[in-house]
C-alpha cells in the first residue's frame, strides 16, 4: 500500500498501522505527538517506531526536529543563564565602587573632622602649634 508519504506502509503489520495512525493520524495528532515527543510526554522510540515502517527518511526529519528542538531550548537556557550572572556581576560591581565611594567619604569626613577639632582659632589652616596638638591626638 502506497500513499501521500511516498512510501509503503507494511499493511501486514496491524500494530504498526495503528500506532501511526495514533500518532500521526492527521495534522493535530501528529502536532500533538511532536509537541509530546520534545516535552517528556511520550518516549521518542514510540513514536519513531512507526516511522520506520513508512519510510527511514521520515525518521531523520523526526530526529532533526528533535535535534533542533533540544538545540534551541537549550540555547535559550544558556542565554538566560548567561545574562542573569552578566547582570548579577554587574550589580557586585556597582555594589563595591558604591561601597568604596562610601567609606572614601567616612575617611574623609573623618579626616575634616579631626582637622576642624584641632584647628583651635577656626582660620581654615593648621599652625605649627596645632600641628604639634594633632600629633599628640590619639584618634590619630
Amino acid at each position: 500500500d502506497t500513499g501521500a508519504h511516498g512510501g509503503s506502509v507494511d499493511v501486514n503489520s496491524e500494530t504498526s498501522l495503528e500506532l501511526l495512525l495514533r500518532y500521526y493520524g492527521s495534522v493535530g495528532r501528529s502536532v500533538y505527538t511532536l509537541f509530546m515527543s520534545i516535552t517528556g510526554g511520550v518516549d521518542w522510540q514510540d513514536v519513531v517506531d512507526p516511522l520506520t515502517a513508512v519510510h527511514g527518511v521520515w525518521v531523520g526529519l523526526f530526529v532533526l526536529y528533535i535535534a533542533f528542538s533540544f538545540f534551541a531550548v537549550l540555547n535559550v537556557v544558556t542565554g538566560v543563564f548567561c545574562q542573569t550572572a552578566i547582570e548579577s556581576a554587574m550589580r557586585d560591581q556597582e555594589e563595591v565602587m558604591n561601597d568604596q565611594k562610601h567609606a572614601t567619604q567616612v575617611y574623609i569626613d573623618q579626616l575634616t573632622g579631626l582637622f576642624r577639632d584641632v584647628d583651635h582659632d577656626k582660620s581654615g589652616e593648621l599652625t605649627i602649634d596645632e600641628f604639634e596638638d594633632l600629633l599628640q591626638d590619639e584618634r590619630l
